[in-house]
Order: structure tokens, then sequence, then C-alpha cells
């Protein structure tokens, strides 16, 4: 019987996940949590992991260590939205990209100010997904798989397939979305 760890017999995986929340910095529950830790697991498994975020205040006033900075223009929806995707890292080395656009995240909530979800929460979130897409495409971020996280990075899989045809270094990447709740309308 081999002991042989799985990830080794596979190779090296380039990962990027999208998530609108990270621990520590930006958590209402356990998205945060999972995708707080489950980056640093897998580097451990000798694979080249990174995450993609809002940049929060909660985030860009955080312990990260922030590196370079690129400009994007997104299109979408006939406008041109500039973000800026500021590199960062943890204290235990996992890289971060975080989406900087102050209209859409430095608010006093992730998703909603005094129990009212914010009205632009798709635009805001749809900026996220287009931005994981553009920074693969502008060779800020490679990845073999795009690992989506919730209905927040939901939106990058459409914007990553209408672009695939047209975009060789789209064609290869695969896309995996977990969904850690699921909408309760007792709430």
């Amino acid at each position: 019987m081999s002991t042989t760890n799985p990830s080794t017999r596979l190779g090296v995986h380039r990962v990027l996940h999208v998530a609108s929340e990270a621990a520590p910095w930006a958590v209402t529950g356990g998205l945060g949590e999972v995708v707080g830790s489950l980056p640093h697991r897998q580097r451990g498994h000798g694979d080249d992991v990174r995450v993609m975020l809002p940049a929060y205040r909660g985030v860009l006033g955080g312990s990260l260590a922030r590196g370079a900075s690129h400009g994007l223009t997104l299109q979408l929806g006939g406008r041109a939205l500039d973000v800026e995707i500021i590199e960062a890292v943890d204290t235990a080395g996992t890289p971060y990209l975080l989406v900087r656009r102050d209209d859409l995240y430095d608010r006093g909530g992730l998703y909603a100010k005094l129990g009212r979800d914010y009205g632009d929460n798709g635009l805001r979130f749809g900026v996220l997904g287009l931005a994981s897409v553009e920074a693969i495409r502008a060779g800020i971020v490679s990845c073999d798989v795009l690992h989506l996280h919730d209905w927040q990075a939901a939106m990058a899989a459409v914007f990553l397939a209408a672009r695939r045809q047209d975009h060789a270094e789209l064609a290869s990447i695969r896309t995996l979305l977990t969904v850690l709740r699921r909408p309760s309308s007792a709430q």
C-alpha cells in the first residue's frame, strides 16, 4: 500500500481562490473560516495557492504585507470600471490579491448596513468575479483551477466561459464552485 501524498502524485496545482471573505480580516461565518484556512492547508501539500478578496476596509487595515499594485479597467454592463489589484502576503506566507475599488468595498459592513443588504451587491461581486478573470488575462496571476466560493464569486465562471474561446491563457482553467450555505427563506 502506497503512503504517497495524493497531491504529489497528481503534481502541483496552481489554485486561485476567489471569495468575499477570509479570516481573520473579513468574516461573517463559515465561508470566511474556510477561505482563511484552506489555502494554508493546500500550500502545505505543495500547491501554488493564492486568494482574491475585495479590499474591504478591514482587509486594508489588517496584517497583510502589501506588495505591487496593478491597474485594470473592467468592461461590465457597458461601463468601464477601474480597479486596483494589490498583491499582499499574510503572516503564514499565503499570497493574496486584493481588488480595490473604494466606492464598492470601503464600507462599514461586508454585505449590509443595519440589517439591509447593499443595493449594489450584484455589481460589487460581479466586479470581483470579472477582476479574477481579467487578472489572469493580464498576467497578474495564473492558475490551473479557479476555486469560487459561494454566490459572491460564482460570476467568475460565467466571465471565464465567455472569454475562454478568444483567450488561450484561459482555455485550460478548470473551475470549482463551493457553496457553503444556502439562503434561508426563514431569515
